[in-house]
Formats: structure tokens, sequence, C-alpha cells
């Protein structure tokens, strides 16, 4: 599924680009996702939330109808709307597959948005990339990434995409943090930026698998 976007950092807004396929799989999700917030269980759940959570859904499902109705498959948006977009895609998928309904075609949108949404990362008098990630099995990539947020020039915070973030947190994960200071904080921002994210993929791979099994019984 092609799905593009260009940032500009500067006005904090997104611009999209998508093909036939995935403008019917925006338009899909938007109609799960609008199913979710409808569900009175679903409903009877956010209760128990924030009060902005219930609000900021529904925001999430306006813009996701916004994808389903561009024009030629182009489209602008802030980076929070799309943001907005992709925590509601991720938390109908999850709650929906908990519910045992149908979930696609909710992660390959979440895979989209999460591949091209920049969320903001503390940069700040992060170590040397060699000093910070230098174990071997490290791939290219990641020192790659992590080498663009600490160089990072433009005015402003410094970006980095959800898929991103959810990556270098792996990586995050098993080397030693604790001597920076700023690495430390860099990574509880990932972890917690990522989490959401994690709990979806996990739950989307999990029922794939049930499904594959259930395919050969």
């Amino acid at each position: 599924m092609n799905v593009s976007a260009t940032p500009d950092y500067q006005t904090e807004y997104l611009e999209f680009r998508f093909e036939c396929v995935a403008q019917n799989v925006f338009s899909r999700s938007h109609r799960l996702a609008d199913e979710f917030c409808c569900d009175e269980a679903a409903r009877q759940m956010l209760q128990h939330c924030p009060p902005f959570l219930s609000s900021k859904f529904r925001y999430g499902v306006d813009v996701l109808s916004r994808f389903g109705q561009a024009h030629e498959g182009i489209l602008k948006v802030t980076f929070s709307d799309a943001r907005a977009a992709l925590d509601v895609v991720m938390f109908a998928l999850i709650y929906r597959a908990d519910m045992a309904q149908e979930i696609a075609p909710l992660p390959l949108c979440a895979l989209a948005l999460a591949r091209t949404t920049p969320y903001p990362v503390p940069v700040a008098s992060l170590p040397p990339t060699d000093e910070a990630l230098h174990d071997s099995a490290i791939p290219d990539t990641a020192r790659s990434a992590y080498e663009k947020l600490r160089l990072w020039e433009k005015p402003g915070p410094a970006y980095m995409t959800l898929r991103g973030i959810y990556e270098l947190a792996l990586v995050l994960s098993k080397v030693n943090t604790e001597d920076s200071a700023p690495l430390t904080l860099l990574h509880r921002e990932l972890i917690s930026h990522s989490r959401i994210f994690k709990i979806a993929m996990r739950v989307a791979a999990e029922v794939e698998i049930r499904r594959a099994s259930a395919s050969k019984n």
C-alpha cells in the first residue's frame, strides 16, 4: 500500500499522497473507527478514561473521513491531526480484536500512518552515536535514525515517525542508557510514544496467527 507524506516542520503540516487502494483502506478504517466510538461497550469503557480521550477519538474519526474523501489522493493535515487519526485507529484495532470482531483493514491503516506521522522527541545533549550504540549487532538503520536525531538542526523540536520511534525504542532497550541522562530521557519518551502502537501490532499479529491456525484445521 503506497502512502507517502511530506512534512513541513515549521508549520507542522503533512501533505499526504496515496493511491486508490490506500484511500479505500482509509475509508473502511474510518467506518470501523466510527463504529468503535459509537459502540456502547466502548463508550462505557471510555468513561473510565480521561475525558479528553473520547473527544480526541471522535476528532480522529473526523480526520480519517478526510482521508477517505481526499481529492486525487492528496490531503494536507497537521501533525496533531495525523496523530489523532492514528490514535483512534490503534484503539479501535485493539478493542475490536478483544471483542473478537474483524480488524481488517485497521492494521494496514495503522502501519501507513505510523510510517508517516511525526512525533516530537527530546534530543538535547545526546551522546555520540558510537558511544550510545556501540554494539556491532545494532543495525545501520538504527544508527542512522539516532544520528539524525542527535544532529537535528531544524527549528523547534526534533521529530520522528511513530514506526521509527518504535524501532529505535527496541534498540535502546538492548543497550545501557543509565550512564546518560539525555539518552535515558529519550528512551523513556520513545517507549511512552510507542506503547499503544506496540500493543496494536502485537494484537494484530495474534489475530493473524489465530486465523492462519484456524484455516489449517
